[in-house]
């Protein structure tokens, strides 16, 4: 399908194959239009990254997800469908948000692991606080204004002293989400130090010996939740 806005046309591919071609042979050719909020909050997503960065990302996390390895979560899986619908007999459920809970509860402890789901913003679990600020983030994201502002000045950045009240609580609850996962992060750096048993995720990052991958684990897994959501919806 052939769209034109303006001067710039759009095309939707829609087949497969096609699809593949453009994005494996002209991958450099491509361009992600990111409208998200906060320009360096989430860039190193894979959602959202680029060129080589791109690809030395979704190196480390394609070896993480092969039929072998996603067998062995395979009890995490279980356990935390079981978790979760134990108490719900005779309950009338929205099966959406249920879906949301239990793909982003098995995200997070598979590759996370199950102690950060132990911790706590105030009363709200790791994916509750995340999946809040996705949702904030996004609707926040599509507002007129913020569209126009994007058109004229381009995007938010994640250090820009000009917000709105609602645009600074976010920029904080990120920052915030960010913080406590560094710290996650660097105690499971002195466990795999100790010979203890990390998360294959946070080790396949660790294992690069670059204190800048921090933030992009945390980013990876905000990525995540949110592509898992939308795929849930």
């Amino acid at each position: 399908m052939i769209v034109a806005v303006f001067q710039t046309v759009y095309i939707l591919v829609c087949d497969p194959e096609l699809i593949r071609h453009i994005t494996t042979d002209f991958s450099k050719n491509i361009v992600k239009w990111n409208l998200i909020m906060f320009e360096g909050g989430l860039e190193k997503g894979l959602l959202f990254s680029h060129g080589e960065h791109w690809k030395k990302s979704r190196g480390i996390i394609s070896n993480l997800f092969h039929f072998g390895l996603l067998k062995e979560r395979e009890h995490t899986m279980y356990e935390v469908v079981r978790r979760e619908i134990k108490d719900l007999e005779g309950k009338d459920v929205d099966l959406f948000k249920l879906g949301c809970k239990i793909g982003g509860e098995i995200v997070v402890e598979t590759l996370f692991g199950k102690d950060f789901t132990n911790i706590r913003f105030g009363s709200n679990t790791p994916l509750e606080e995340t999946q809040l600020f996705i949702n904030a983030l996004n609707s926040e994201s599509l507002r007129p204004l913020y569209l126009l502002r994007v058109l004229l000045f381009g995007r938010v950045k994640i250090d820009s002293k000009w917000l709105t009240k609602r645009q600074a609580q976010l920029r904080d609850q990120l920052l915030r989400i960010k913080s406590v996962g560094a710290d996650y992060i660097h105690d499971q750096q002195k466990k795999k130090e100790r010979g203890e048993v990390i998360p294959d995720f946070i080790e396949a990052y660790l294992k690069l010996n670059d204190e800048s991958y921090i933030d992009e684990i945390i980013q990876q897994l905000v990525i995540f939740l949110g592509a898992g959501q939308d795929t849930t919806g």
